[in-house]
């Protein structure tokens, strides 16, 4: 099929978009207009002084003070001279405001765009005391800081949080009748309070692992899924990381145990994992049942599965603060992973599965990290959350943090807010579940019983089976094709379509009145703030994002949110979406619920798995998804989320991008049995929503026809139709779940293969360049060969041949095993992947050294009749297996 065959465009793009906020609008006055301003102070009461306007990003510099409505406000009314005031922030000391020194005028600083986080406060002049103000993000002024006098002027320190401005009065007790201010400024400055009781490791640092080949169910996009993370991190993060073989499960393990935990993960403040999930029973540490684990493709060090035992009593006694699993169902049994908290503040991962996507950690750290005057962080727990939700979709969705306690859940990572002190190992801990409360309660398709007599399709990946009823009831449809959709004209997002959006928030809901709009520092949202309240737009498809920061605060454990029922929410729901003015007539209720806070939770002792916990709800939740031409859709691009919190507060309304389409062509569907046989032979490369769970047996229970919507940000030109597969899946322990799978029914994805060249069966040596070939086949237009960094998951070649010389890697892991991925994307944007694996390494040389000699000799006896991961431990040929042929090997090349 080529787009040849598809209706003429010229007429679908000359149908015009309605506008974002075509409904319940009003015209925007003059003040509101669309302007853009120098980020420079506006004077209060000047004419500048209306809600601030900007198409254009506004990065804040090191004083957190500047960028503001400044003025002198005085309780005997108009002051004289009040322009003198814009001096305080012109960083030039020479140019002072002068103020009686009787406090009867202060100098008043509300922050343009968002709160900042301020706990110090430097004031030069001649300022000898006074009394220091801040604006709390509720609207209310109060005392703030202990104040030190200096040699020229004072120091305030008071304790950090987000502020929307500053108010400092001279408290009347200067021996003059005015007195001078030249220059304020305002810092965040932040020491960890544990470094001391540490025996190494402070500052920022982040760590990293992922594997994608694994010897079943290869993954994609766990590599970029960890470096895209490091990549938002601010410069003065340091990064470390090892994928594929050179991850090893022994780097988060307990040292008593054998791992290395404290030399690697535990040695960084942010641990993040990307790559499997998985059930085993092959560890014996602590547990001796079948426990949870993210599973690893190296087994010699020390085995493939990092469990909830291995690290008992071990996470956070170093350093570590926050740890991410980017893996199916790691939650599952939290109260174990609970067990490994020895000073972490959060473990976060999932209690259900999870997709194979490659930007989850990238917008996991966009959300912590503040990127310009009118972005702001959000809490580490809030975040993790965010990028599940935009990155997944409802069905299979429930992403879980625990804490030590429930303050944790408060913690930004460093540098964008407050973090707690390293909390006390105790027997409880607090849990947060983005989804229902039900333990065994899972979103979407569960697991059936397995099919009589079914049809199977077996093949290199998996086996599928499938019921001779769902089969022959599908070939019953007898639709031989389906409409294909193309997008209309996007909607233009700026700062003067953002104003009247927050005008319709503010006359409607009595939010966003007054507020300061702009972009973040990328460019990609548009954003109206007021205090905790914002809304957030983003400007390649006009998805929306209602927030009430203040509704996501931890509140006390004895406090419970007053929240109202479903059918009340469904009532106001109606409301938010007609304020918010995007037209979704088409959209369906598929599901609500509340979200949960779990506090005091018992921890797990050997054998004694969960117990009874104090819980209480926090929001009440609505999902909406959207139909075209009465087919369901998939995918976090069609749904829609309104969250209520106490006594019906809305906390957040996120409408993903409700882009318009419109009928475009007729495509014919292709044929389902060939189509199967294909799964079985290529696996999880054929998925749209590939899960990160081994899949080694696949049970289609039911199929739908619909469509695929991607995240918001993401191009889609057009629409084709999926098939909509609810399965049960196996994975290589026997654990059945169920999972609902989308595969594109039109066009087949793009295949590859990767080979070395030379097809070398040994090693090549430190130095030399290895050479690959790729084979790709595309089935829909030109296909597009990329080689991806093994280390990095950077674009470094493209084209069918690339030569890569590896790095020699960490000295202290001898990894002789090394891989390189390469990708194929057709023309609709869909990619598969491949990776291969050789070995670099002086033949022989098992241990490191790059010479072949009696140690290594010793490490093929040490691992003797040892399985594992080729060319790792004493396998000096590759085979898995360390022998009689390894030692051989060796001999012939001794002293080389």
């Amino acid at each position: 099929m080529t787009r040849s065959t598809l209706t003429a465009f010229a007429a679908v793009i000359a149908a015009t978009a309605p506008s974002l906020l075509a409904a319940d609008t009003k015209t925007p006055t003059v003040s509101e207009q669309e302007v853009s301003y120098e980020a420079s102070n506006i004077l209060m009461g000047s004419d500048a002084d209306v809600p601030f306007r900007t198409n254009s990003p506004i990065n804040l510099g090191e004083n957190r003070l500047a960028f503001s409505r400044i003025g002198l406000k005085s309780d005997r009314g108009p002051v004289e001279n009040a322009a003198q005031a814009i001096s305080a922030l012109d960083d030039d000391d020479r140019s002072v405001v002068s103020l009686p020194a009787d406090g009867s005028t202060s100098l008043e600083m509300r922050f343009i765009g968002q709160p900042r986080w301020i706990n110090i406060i430097e004031i030069q002049g001649t300022l000898s005391s006074a009394r220091i103000e801040v604006l709390t993000t509720d609207g209310r002024w109060g005392n703030w800081g202990e104040v030190e006098s200096t040699g020229n002027g004072l120091v305030v320190t008071g304790p950090a949080a987000r502020y929307m401005g500053v108010r400092i009065t001279p408290n009347g007790l200067s021996s003059t009748d005015t007195i001078e201010i030249a220059e304020v400024n305002g810092r965040f400055e932040q020491v960890d309070p544990d470094a001391a009781n540490r025996a190494e490791g402070d500052g920022k640092s982040y760590f990293y692992e992922w594997v994608e080949n694994y010897s079943s169910s290869p993954l994609s996009n766990t590599s970029e899924d960890a470096t895209r993370l490091g990549d938002q991190l601010p410069s003065d993060w340091s990064v470390t990381g090892f994928g594929n073989s050179s991850a090893w499960e022994e780097d988060f393990k307990r040292s008593e145990y054998g791992g290395t935990n404290n030399d690697y993960a535990d040695e960084h403040d942010l641990v993040f994992f990307s790559g499997h999930g998985t059930t085993t029973t092959n560890n014996g540490e602590y547990y001796s049942d079948s426990t949870r684990c993210i599973k690893f493709s190296n087994s010699s060090h020390d085995d493939k599965y990092m469990s909830a035992g291995d690290a008992y009593d071990s996470w956070g006694d170093d350093d570590m603060e926050w740890l991410g699993m980017s893996a199916c169902q790691t939650m599952k049994q939290d109260d174990r992973w609970s067990n490994s908290m020895n000073g972490v503040h959060l473990v976060m991962g999932w209690q259900t599965n999870m997709y194979d996507v490659k930007n989850f950690g990238k917008k996991f750290a966009k959300r912590m990290i503040d990127s310009g005057a009118f972005d702001s962080a959000y809490p580490v727990l809030d975040s993790w959350f965010y990028a599940a939700e935009q990155t997944h979709w409802y069905a299979d969705r429930t992403a879980e943090v625990i804490g030590e306690t429930t303050s944790m859940g408060n913690d930004y990572v460093w540098g964008e807010g407050s973090v707690n002190s390293d909390p006390t190992d105790n027997s409880s801990y607090t849990r947060w579940s983005y989804d229902t409360r039900g333990r065994d309660s899972v979103l979407g398709h569960q697991a059936q019983a397995a099919a009589s007599h079914p049809v199977e399709f077996r093949g290199d990946a998996a086996t599928i089976r499938i019921s001779r009823d769902v089969l022959d009831g599908f070939r019953g449809d007898s639709r031989p094709h389906y409409t294909d959709w193309h997008t209309l004209m996007a909607p233009t997002v700026n700062a003067e379509s953002a104003a009247v959006l927050s005008n319709n928030l503010c006359e409607r809901l009595g939010m966003l009145c007054q507020a300061d709009i702009g972009p973040d520092g990328e460019d990609l949202e548009m954003i109206a703030v007021a205090g905790d309240q914002e809304v957030r737009i983003w400007r390649t498809d006009g998805a929306v994002d209602v927030i009430d920061r203040s509704a996501y605060l931890q509140q006390d454990p004895n406090f419970v949110p007053q929240l109202i029922s479903h059918g009340e929410a469904r009532e106001k729901a109606d409301q938010i979406f007609s304020v918010i003015g995007i037209p979704m007539q088409d959209r369906v209720l598929v599901h609500e619920d509340f979200l949960w806070t779990d506090v005091d939770l018992p921890k797990a002792n050997a054998g004694n798995d969960q117990g009874e916990s104090h819980s209480f709800t926090t929001r009440t939740r609505l999902i909406y998804r959207r139909q075209i031409n009465g087919a369901p859709t998939w995918g976090p691009g069609g749904e829609a989320t309104i969250e209520f919190g106490h006594e019906g507060a809305l906390a957040k309304a996120s409408v993903q991008a409700w882009t318009n389409y419109e009928p475009a062509g007729q495509v014919y569907l292709m044929e389902l049995e060939p189509l199967l046989e294909e799964i079985a032979q290529r696996g999880n490369q054929l998925f749209i929503n590939n899960i990160r769970q081994p899949m080694n047996q696949i049970q289609i229970d039911n199929i739908e026809v619909g469509y695929w919507i991607k995240s918001r940000g993401i191009g889609q030109d057009i629409l084709l139709p999926c098939y909509g597969l609810s399965c049960t899946v196996q994975d290589g322990e026997g654990e059945a779940t169920g999972v609902h799978l989308v595969i594109n029914a039109a066009v087949h994805a793009p295949k590859i293969d990767v080979q070395d060249e030379a097809g070398n069966q040994g090693c090549y040596l430190p130095g030399e360049p290895v050479c690959f070939t790729a084979s790709a086949e595309s089935f829909y237009g030109e296909a597009e060969i990329r080689w991806i960094d093994p280390q990095n998951g950077a674009v470094i070649g493209s084209g069918e041949q690339f030569c890569h010389t590896f790095s020699e890697g960490d000295p202290n892991r001898v990894v002789r095993s090394r891989s390189i991925e390469a990708r194929v994307k057709d023309s609709l944007g869909t990619v598969s992947s491949a990776t291969a694996t050789v070995c670099v390494s002086v033949p022989g040389d098992v241990d490191g050294d790059n010479a072949v000699g009696v140690n290594d000799l010793l490490v093929v006896l040490d691992n003797w009749n040892h399985t594992g991961s080729p060319w790792s431990g004493g396998d000096v040929n590759g085979d898995g297996l360390s022998g009689i042929d390894d030692l051989l090997l060796i001999l012939s090349g001794w002293s080389r």
